[in-house]
This record gives structure tokens, C-alpha cells and sequence, in this order.
């Protein structure tokens, strides 16, 4: 004696295996962006010393590598520009900024805008940065220190 399946308890058969299709389909593309954030977070530490990088918000746009120096105003990495694959400097600087500080920062972009390019004494500053935690310099990376 065989098994036969109506119409209707047919059309649901096929319907239920379409939605747990889907569902496993969505589980599947749950658990991957999972483990690509993972693997981003994993990949945020700093190459020279392996502590974890800050989130600046520049993820897809540079690869921060390790940190050069810090200040008062913020702290300086070698990045590596994703599009170009370039290496740069960028200073990283945590956003409120304080009132008092911007007159200084617009000195800086100006004299770099003003003078940078091309002048031997100075770093060329490429861009600037503006994301939901940092302000962020995209200098030329000039290896050797500082003076």
C-alpha cells in the first residue's frame, strides 16, 4: 500500500521545506556577518604590541596598523589607505573636541593646507577625517621620529 499525499497536505509539505529553506538561508547569512565582524574585531590590534586598536570609525577605509605616538590632542597610527595601499599617518583625534582647542586645529589644517605641499620641512596632510567618535589627519608618514 503506497502513501498518498492530497493536494493540500502537499502545498503545505512544500511550503513548510520552502520556509525552513529560508530560514536556514537567513541563519547561514546571520552566522557569516558574524564571523566577518569577528574577524574584523580580531584583526583591530596593534601589530607592534597586540593590544586591541580603539574603534575610529575608518574601518573599510584604512587598515590601522600601530600606533606612532600620542599627545594632548590625540594619538597618531600608520594606517594603510585600503583604496591606494598607500601608508599614511593618521593623527586620531577623539571628538567632542574642547572649545579651547579648535583655534589650534584650524592652525594646523591652514599651515598645513598653506605650506605642506611640496615644502621639504613638512608633512604633506592628504585629507581630513571626520567620523561619529574621531577628527581624523591623514598626514604623509615621514619615518625616522620627529625632531
Amino acid at each position: 500500500m503506497g502513501t498518498c499525499l492530497s493536494t493540500q497536505h502537499k502545498d503545505r509539505w512544500q511550503h513548510k521545506q520552502a520556509a525552513k529553506g529560508a530560514h536556514d538561508g537567513a541563519v547561514k547569512q546571520q552566522q557569516q556577518q558574524q564571523e566577518q565582524q569577528q574577524s574584523i574585531k580580531a584583526a583591530a590590534t596593534d601589530i607592534a604590541t597586540g593590544r586591541p586598536l580603539p574603534d575610529f570609525g575608518v574601518e573599510g577605509v584604512f587598515d590601522v596598523l600601530y600606533e606612532l605616538g600620542s599627545g594632548s590632542s590625540g594619538q597618531t597610527f600608520l594606517c594603510r589607505d585600503l583604496a591606494s595601499g598607500k601608508v599614511v599617518a593618521v593623527k586620531f583625534i577623539s571628538r567632542p573636541v574642547a572649545k579651547a582647542a579648535i583655534p589650534f586645529m584650524i592652525a594646523e589644517v591652514e599651515i598645513q593646507a598653506e605650506l605642506g605641499d611640496g615644502n621639504l620641512n613638512l608633512v604633506t596632510m592628504y585629507d581630513l577625517i571626520l567620523t561619529k567618535s574621531h577628527l581624523a589627519l591623514v598626514l604623509e608618514y615621514a619615518n625616522g621620529g620627529s625632531c
